[in-house]
């Protein structure tokens, strides 16, 4: 009897059959890759939320440097805002953008980021200034001696880039916004940021119009919980930047929240 046939063709069964569990395999390890890659993207670690929000602090604590002791700019402000409670930054800051705020902005940024564009001392390496810890780099300690990791300039246009092209970002103004700020009434502003959780309260600077010693030589003091009740605080406005979601570029789909009901 001839066994070749039949040995060959339980040879080719074991082969193929093999081969196809290895595929089959392949296919279940690359599925688990890809969904492991997904959930990385759904769900942004949380050195990343850390940073993100760090920055979303100090995008609201560089605007009302800004606006906080310029009557020109807070009338531009409140100018640009049209009786809104929120702008996007891009409206601020974008490339065709012109502004008076959006130069004093810049002009703010390099002061704290060591810039070599600015010919001003770097605001935190003065004793007393309280600023946001963060990912701009500066020196965080409020030492008179400081030294950053990174240039100046490399430093701004990490920043620059990061609240304009990577991120969506947006001021809101939830007790609304006046001009009318009067040294003789000690009236603040307050910046914060939307924490990137559902916590209803979260860290901010209040930003004095009077100086009242050398320990606060800029009149901003850390405040560890902005909340509803905050609001209520007289003649202090609050400035909250929040990411805003977009059709196409900004879904933020890795955060379930609904970024307009922090401070409503």
């Amino acid at each position: 009897m001839n066994l070749k046939k039949p040995l060959l063709f339980l040879l080719f069964v074991a082969l193929s059959c093999n081969n196809e569990t290895e595929l089959i395999e392949s296919e279940n390890k690359f599925n688990s890759k890809q969904e492991s890659v997904a959930r990385g993207l759904m769900h942004p670690t949380s050195q990343e939320n850390d940073n993100f929000e760090k920055t979303l602090q100090w995008v609201s604590f560089i605007s009302t440097r800004a606006i906080m002791n310029n009557p020109i700019l807070r009338m531009e402000m409140y100018s640009i805002l049209q009786g809104r409670n929120a702008v996007s930054i891009q409206e601020l800051l974008g490339p065709n953008v012109n502004s008076n705020f959006k130069t004093k902005f810049i002009q703010e940024l390099e002061n704290y980021s060591g810039s070599n564009n600015s010919n001003q001392i770097v605001h935190n390496t003065l004793p007393g200034i309280q600023t946001p810890p963060r990912p701009i780099k500066t020196c965080e300690d409020n030492s008179q001696i400081c030294s950053s990791p990174y240039p100046g300039d490399q430093i701004f246009d990490i920043f620059w880039n990061e609240i304009l092209v990577d991120h969506c970002i947006e001021l809101y103004f939830p007790k609304g916004f006046s001009p009318l700020i009067s040294n003789v009434d000690n009236n603040s502003i307050t910046s914060t940021a939307h924490p990137l959780n559902t916590s209803n309260f979260n860290d901010g600077f209040k930003h004095n119009t009077i100086i009242t010693d050398d320990t606060d030589i800029y009149g901003v003091t850390t405040i560890s919980t902005i909340n509803t009740s905050y609001l209520n605080t007289p003649r202090d406005f609050v400035i909250v930047a929040r990411p805003v979601r977009t059709i196409s570029k900004c879904k933020y789909d890795e955060y379930n929240l609904n970024f307009l009901s922090f401070l409503p």
